[in-house]
C-alpha cells in the first residue's frame, strides 16, 4: 500500500459551474511560489506548490496569490496566529505544512509537545470551519545537529501517523520518499531538488507537490474540461465565453521572446509565448 495520499473523509462537491479552489498554508516553502511579481504581472514561480498542483492537475484545483498563505521564518505557533486568515478564504482544500523552523536553535523539552498542539489545533480550526486539509509534514533537510535532527524525524512521523486518528475530510501525504536523500546520514535531500539544503528548486517542489495531486486526482471527479481540444476552441466574449484564452495555443512558431540568466537554455520559444529562468533563491527582474 502507498504512503502517498491515505484518506479519512468525504469528497467536497464544488458549486456546479465552479472549480475547486486551493490554498497553501504554511512558511518560506509554501511562500516560494510567490516570487515572481512585478508592476506588470502577478505570477506564481514553479518553485511553489501553488504553480505545481494546479498543472499537474491540468487545473482541475485552482489557486491565486491571495489564496498563498505562506510567511518566511513561520513556526507552527505563528501559522495558528493567523489560521483565522487562512479560514476566511474561499478555498475548499488546504494544504498545510509547517514545522521546519520548530526545530531551528536549541532544542527543549516542549519542542516537540509544543508543535503537536498547534498542529493539532490548526487543524481543528480549519476542520471546524469547514475546510478540507492535507495536512504535509515538514520536509526533510540537511540538519548536522543530531538532536534537532531527530526531532524533526520525530515531527515528520507524528504527522505521518495523523492520517489515523479519526478526522473527517482530513488527508496525510508525505513528499519526503521521494523527496530525501535515503543514504544521507543528515537527512539531505535528493542532489538538485534544493538550492540551500532546505527550500526546494522547480524539481524539488515537483516531487514535493506529486503526492498533493496524487491525493487530489482521487477525489475528484475524472472529467476536465480546462484542457484545449482544438485551435478552433478560441474565446469569444459573446459566441463562446469558455473557449481558451491562449493565442497560441498550439505552440506553434519561433517567435517568441526568451530571456534567461547566461543563456542557460538553448532553442527557440513559439509565437506569443515568453519564457524566463532565474536560479536559486533570485527573483526575476522582469516577465
Amino acid at each position: 500500500m502507498s504512503n502517498f495520499g491515505y484518506g479519512s473523509g468525504s469528497r467536497p462537491r464544488a458549486p456546479v459551474g465552479s472549480f475547486p479552489l486551493i490554498a497553501f498554508a504554511g512558511d518560506s516553502i509554501t511562500a516560494a511560489t510567490l516570487q515572481a511579481n512585478t508592476a506588470t504581472l502577478t505570477a506564481n514561480t514553479n518553485r511553489g506548490a501553488s504553480f505545481w498542483v494546479p498543472a499537474l492537475t491540468k487545473q482541475r484545483v485552482r489557486t491565486t496569490q491571495a489564496l498563498n498563505f505562506g510567511v518566511s521564518g513561520n513556526t507552527s505557533a505563528a501559522l495558528l496566529a493567523r489560521i483565522g486568515d487562512v479560514i476566511a478564504c474561499p478555498a475548499d482544500y488546504i494544504v498545510e505544512n509547517i514545522g521546519t523552523n520548530d526545530v531551528n536553535g536549541a532544542i527543549t523539552g516542549s519542542t516537540f509537545s509544543n508543535f503537536k498542539a498547534n498542529k493539532e489545533a490548526i487543524w481543528d480550526a480549519l476542520l471546524n470551519a469547514g475546510k478540507v486539509v492535507i495536512a504535509v509534514p515538514p520536509l526533510a533537510r540537511e540538519i548536522a545537529a543530531a538532536e534537532n535532527r531527530a526531532t524533526l524525524w520525530r515531527m515528520i512521523d507524528w504527522v505521518r501517523d495523523q492520517q489515523w486518528a479519526g478526522r473527517r475530510n482530513f488527508y496525510v501525504v508525505d513528499p519526503n520518499p521521494r523527496f530525501v536523500e535515503f543514504g544521507s546520514n543528515t537527512g539531505a535531500p535528493r542532489a538538485g531538488y534544493t538550492y540551500d539544503g532546505l527550500h526546494p528548486k522547480a524539481e524539488g517542489t515537483m516531487a514535493f507537490s506529486q503526492p498533493i495531486v496524487d491525493l487530489l486526482l482521487g477525489l475528484l471527479p475524472a472529467q476536465n474540461d480546462s484542457v484545449a481540444s482544438s485551435v478552433a476552441d478560441v474565446f469569444d466574449a459573446v459566441n463562446n465565453p469558455t473557449g481558451n484564452h491562449f493565442a497560441n495555443v498550439a505552440m506553434t512558431g519561433t517567435g517568441g521572446t526568451r530571456t534567461d540568466a547566461g543563456a542557460l537554455v538553448s532553442g527557440t520559444i513559439p509565437d506569443n509565448w515568453r519564457s524566463e529562468v532565474f536560479l536559486n533563491g533570485a527573483t526575476v527582474s522582469s516577465l
